[in-house]
């Protein structure tokens, strides 16, 4: 327990500073906001990491990860040496990063709470298709060394490098691979951590840096909207439900993100202009959905700020929006200019009704059974008091956008129907659409809040004793109001589908076991049992006729056509032999957590003996005496 403990203590600290560190200190020293260095750090660190490894991919080199760690906790060490050292002044940086973090502090214990209630009982997320593919896909980065799409995105383990297409961001992927593979933690634990990680605290910065940015005289702002953005049943409840870790990912990096991409816009100096370019281009590749809403918040940056612009700002808008276009251009070039029919394939549903949907967006409520809250009351109130009393209304407009966006993606008739191909990078889905606000309606909600705040008031000393326990009964009662939807709405993904349990961990060893370094095993494609190669690295064939050559198998194709009843077919009992198969393991619950198999079934089977059982693993051998 103690060293699972320090896996993931090292896992965080790595993939939070290695490499990002000296970048974040170079960016402190110019811009002297410690809060948004801080806060940029692990994005600079998942960027550079990716683009390190793309650029390592595309030249050929399948480089060990392990060896793509070392280097980079070098360059890092190395760097942060430089900086200090032509810098004196930033020996204090310790003494202020520690007071910058420690106001994310609440935030973060309230959220690590909230994740361990409600996971406690479960080993790790599996919730269903996506977590299965997410980290199907990361072990897959561990154990070749490639990040590419046409190397990473496989369907079974022994899919030969080269032989997939398409495009997947990766880019979270990759720094997960990175430093799972450094710390020993397996893959699937890692990527569950690292959402978490990101979530609990990188979050909780980046909304600090957002709020001094907004609204700097408003004390304590980032604080409050930290903690509320912890007690949303939407995000990241209706996601993860969905095991959809990189829309958790994107949605939690948006406040850095848009605080980064503001001070691009307002600054003069190129190294800084090039340095920040970095994070989209990041988000990006990280997941392009959230990429596509920063340029939408960006948008109202720049119509409210334009005639402040200098050139060199404006150039770097057009640099900064040849970063989003560029790539979506080449990477959807097909669909876009051949193809845009099948746009229509991968959209969500249409909204049910134009007036649900108003109050929809201000309930922050899209399949979260959240219903109004006093949340969404002081939503609402944000925007009209922030609209009122702030100079600065990029924000205001920004979140005014947002709902633009979510209307057009819900939109079956009407005026903006006939726009929601534009909402295609959310794949026109009235949910998504909704997720990507919920770190903003947190800052507006907390806006009032803050407001009531004494040290934000020139009262006397009795009125701000009064606002004091005002602020404090009802910053309890909305915590203690919205904490439970969200710990039922986070758990309701592992509760309904997860398909690994505590004893098929003893499963996956016992396969181990079985199959040594010679033979293989049959798993299936719809159900947990491929969880043997993700967590271990185990052969197995993941659902797909295909040997460790990565040919296809006609001996395979034949076991798994006659799978209830192997003792029928000569080939597939050859089949055995020839292709080295030592178990069958089979998942009784699918990947939305259907039932698949029974332990009665599996019994029965003709040519299989069963020799250990999990919650919902069965590990079986041929055993043909049966027959």
């Amino acid at each position: 327990m103690l060293l699972s403990g320090l896996n993931v203590i090292s896992f965080c600290l790595l993939g939070m500073a290695v490499p990002g560190a000296p970048v974040a200190l170079y960016f402190y020293g110019k811009s002297r906001n410690l809060a948004l260095a801080i806060a940029l750090t692990p994005i600079f660190s998942i960027g550079i990491n990716f683009f390190f490894l793309q650029i390592l991919n595309y030249a050929g080199l399948k480089v060990d990860l392990r060896i793509i760690a070392a280097i980079e906790v070098i360059a890092t060490m190395l760097g942060t040496f430089v900086i200090l050292k032509r810098n004196k002044p930033f020996t204090n940086v310790l003494k202020s990063g520690f007071f910058a973090v420690a106001v994310v502090v609440p935030a973060t214990i309230l959220g690590i709470a909230i994740w361990q209630r409600a996971y406690s009982g479960f080993v790790f997320l599996a919730a269903n298709q996506d977590a299965y593919n997410h980290n199907r896909w990361i072990y897959r980065i561990a154990s070749t060394g490639s990040a590419l799409t046409q190397d990473a995105l496989i369907t079974s383990p022994f899919q030969d490098l080269g032989a997939s297409g398409g495009f997947y961001p990766l880019a979270w992927h990759s720094w997960v691979a990175v430093w799972s593979s450094v710390t020993g933690l397996t893959v699937p634990v890692a990527s569950l951590v690292s959402v978490i990680l990101i979530w609990t605290v990188v979050l909780p910065l980046g909304l600090v840096a957002l709020a001094q940015l907004w609204a700097p005289t408003v004390r304590h702002l980032g604080l409050i909207a930290a903690v509320l953005a912890q007690v949303y049943p939407l995000v990241p409840g209706v996601p993860m439900t969905w095991g959809s870790m990189t829309s958790v990912v994107g949605i939690a990096l948006l406040p850095a993100s848009l605080a980064a991409g503001v001070c691009m816009l307002r600054g003069t100096q190129k190294m800084m202009l090039g340095i920040l370019l970095v994070v989209p281009a990041t988000l990006f590749f990280i997941h392009t959905p959230e990429a596509v809403s920063l340029l939408v918040l960006l948008t109202a940056v720049a119509a409210t700020e334009l005639r402040n612009f200098s050139r060199v700002v404006l150039r770097a808008m057009l640099l900064g929006l040849a970063s989003f276009l560029v790539p979506i251009l080449y990477v959807f070039r097909e669909t876009i200019f051949s193809n845009s029919s099948s746009l229509k394939t991968m959209w969500g549903a249409a909204h049910p009704s134009w007036e649900l949907a108003f109050g929809t967006f201000f309930m922050v409520n899209v399949n979260a059974q959240a219903g109004f809250t006093i949340l969404s009351l002081l939503f609402v109130v944000g925007l009209l008091a922030a609209s009122s009393f702030e100079k600065e209304k990029w924000l205001v407009i920004g979140v005014f956008f947002l709902f633009l966006v979510f209307l057009t993606s819900g939109a079956s008739t009407g005026l903006l129907s006939h726009f929601r191909v534009l909402t295609s990078p959310w794949y026109a889905s009235y949910e998504r659409t909704l997720w990507v606000v919920v770190p903003f309606a947190a800052l507006m909600s907390a806006y009032p809040l803050a407001k009531i705040l004494p040290s934000n008031l020139l009262l006397g000393r009795a009125t701000k004793t009064v606002s004091l326990i005002g602020f404090c009964a009802l910053t309890i009662l909305i915590v203690q109001e919205a904490v439970g939807p969200t710990i039922s709405k986070i758990r309701n993904g592992p509760a309904v589908s997860a398909f690994i349990g505590q004893g098929d961990l003893d499963v996956i060893e016992d396969l181990d076991g079985v199959l040594g370094r010679e033979k293989i095993a049959i798993s299936f494609e719809a159900d947990g049992s491929t969880y043997g190669y993700m967590y271990k690295g185990l052969r197995v064939t993941s659902g797909t006729p295909m040997n460790p050559e990565g040919a296809s198998s006609d001996n395979l194709a034949s076991i798994y056509q006659n799978i209830r009843d192997l003792c029928s077919s000569d080939i597939s009992k050859d089949a055995f032999s020839n292709e080295k198969v030592g178990a069958v393991v089979f998942g009784k619950r699918g990947v939305w957590g259907q039932t698949i198999w029974t332990d009665s079934e599996i019994r029965r089977l003709p040519g299989l003996t069963t020799i250990s059982t999990g919650e919902f693993f069965v590990l079986t051998v041929p055993d043909f005496a049966k027959c």
